[in-house]
């Protein structure tokens, strides 16, 4: 999918202000590489390094509204062809800001705006872009949740439109997690031991830059990536986690087109009336080896407090 980048900010905004899930992961930081893969029908190869940074910043109003800010910072470095000499370098950077509301007999809402930059930042235009993204939410219990909406994008190629479903739960002794927003991204994962878990995640990556190059000229690249993987997550202490991820991209394309060459329309990974050309030779699918460090605020440490504190004065 091409909407990982601007999307991923969304999805931990939505997530965190349910009630279904009781903690907030303030800051996270990755950092993956994919070792030396082929290319489509040619010889050569190139490594793919990837990091990204996400800060979250939820900000209460009132009782039933936060605002939404952050930060997202995404990287990835690569050679686009077989034929080009260096690495090229293509950066991500979005700052979305919106609310989140609490409505009745459960439902609550988040909307969101995503201005980005995705640009290879070398001789290109800044590949300035605009999202939207809008989720409503049905929370069922503390630990079970259901999810549906839509996210737009203006991205290299033309209008995205990715519809959205997810679900949260999470099981009563809290060994079994689950948390779905698809075609996005899914993890399901298992505490095998204090501090200790294991899981399976799916992301659907993707993206557009804007570069300009002489190789391609005026032209954009078009990123798509599906990565399954497993991993295996160490509690350092109760705010503090590392995880370490070993996995496959598959359908996995970082194709170059013509700036002025576009579609009308997509809906997710479907490409309607696509007539565009490509002006290279894209990397194959490949193994990707990633690490994570978060550090996550909880919830319900804090409700905890405050009914210990509402208590007290009663």
């Amino acid at each position: 999918m091409k909407f990982r980048s601007a999307l991923a900010l969304f999805f931990l905004f939505s997530s965190l202000l349910s009630q279904g899930q009781q903690y907030v992961d303030i800051l996270s930081i990755s950092y993956g590489i994919s070792p030396e893969t082929g290319f489509e029908n040619e010889e050569g190869t190139s490594r793919i390094n990837h990091a990204d940074i996400n800060l979250t910043l939820p900000i209460p109003l009132n009782e039933r509204t936060n605002l939404i800010t952050g930060f997202t910072g995404i990287l990835n470095r690569l050679r686009l062809d077989p034929a080009a000499a260096e690495h090229n370098t293509l950066y991500n950077i979005n700052s979305p800001i919106g609310i989140n509301r609490t409505y009745t007999n459960g439902w609550s809402g988040t909307h969101v705006l995503i201005p980005r930059l995705s640009s290879s930042f070398e001789n290109s235009r800044l590949g300035f872009q605009l999202g939207t993204a809008h989720l409503l939410q049905k929370n069922y219990s503390p630990t079970r949740s259901f999810t549906f909406g839509l996210y737009m994008n203006t991205e290299e190629q033309g209008l995205l439109l990715v519809p959205l479903l997810g679900y949260y739960y999470l099981s009563p002794d809290e060994s079994w997690e689950f948390n779905l927003l698809l075609p996005a991204r899914a993890d399901i994962n298992y505490r095998v031991g204090p501090g200790l878990r294991i899981g399976l995640t799916y992301d659907g990556l993707g993206s557009s830059y804007a570069i300009d190059s002489e190789q391609f000229g005026k032209a954009y690249v078009q990123r798509v990536s599906n990565e399954l993987a497993t991993y295996f997550r160490l509690d350092l202490s109760k705010s503090f986690l590392m995880a370490f991820r070993l996995g496959y991209s598959f359908f996995r394309s970082y194709r170059v087109y013509d700036s002025e060459d576009r579609v009308n329309i997509s809906i997710g990974n479907i490409f309607f009336r696509d007539p565009r050309s490509v002006l290279n030779t894209s990397i194959k699918d490949g193994f990707l080896f990633k690490a994570r460090l978060v550090y996550r605020f909880h919830l319900r440490a804090l409700s905890d407090e405050a009914l210990l504190k509402s208590q007290k004065l009663n």
